[in-house]
């Protein structure tokens, strides 16, 4: 055997292998991509499920002055004006609380997707190792047993 033969051979085989390792390093990133994901995910959700918390809490607070303040005027708080504010506090409470579950919600969501992106990437990745490896091979062989100008 020649040596540009052997060198080429040699540098085929080392080309795969380095091609396979990439795939392998590849694949194994996405994976941890993909965990990371579905863990700021879970975050997410108890973010948001603590601000909804929250949210009803300050309702609950601005209930509480307005009917200290209709008290303290004077009025009761079974007037029709006072129920419709109170009723409208604890709507617009609510409405503040659900507003911060469903964006919690869908942001969570859009990282569970990537992450499944992610994984289906990495599962892609690790399959087409085998037809890397063997495109490498053949592309060696053809350099090697090339016919040899001069």
């Amino acid at each position: 055997m020649d040596p540009f033969t052997a060198a080429a051979i040699a540098s085929t085989a080392l080309s795969t292998v380095g091609s396979i390792k990439q795939g392998q390093q590849q694949a194994s990133s996405l994976n941890a991509q993909a965990k990371q994901k579905k863990i700021i995910a879970g975050q997410v959700t108890a973010e948001s499920q603590r601000k909804a918390i929250e949210d009803r809490r300050q309702s609950r607070i601005l209930q509480s002055k307005a009917r200290a303040g209709a008290a303290a005027g004077g009025g009761s708080t079974t007037d029709v004006g006072i129920t419709n504010l109170l009723s409208d506090i604890a709507g617009e409470g609510e409405l503040s609380a659900l507003t911060s579950l469903f964006e919690g919600n869908e942001e969570a969501r859009g990282l569970r997707a990537s992450a499944d992106i992610d994984r289906f990437s990495a599962k892609q990745t690790k399959r087409n190792l085998p037809i890397t490896a063997l495109a490498g091979v053949a592309q060696g062989a053809a350099l090697a047993y090339a016919p040899k100008k001069g």
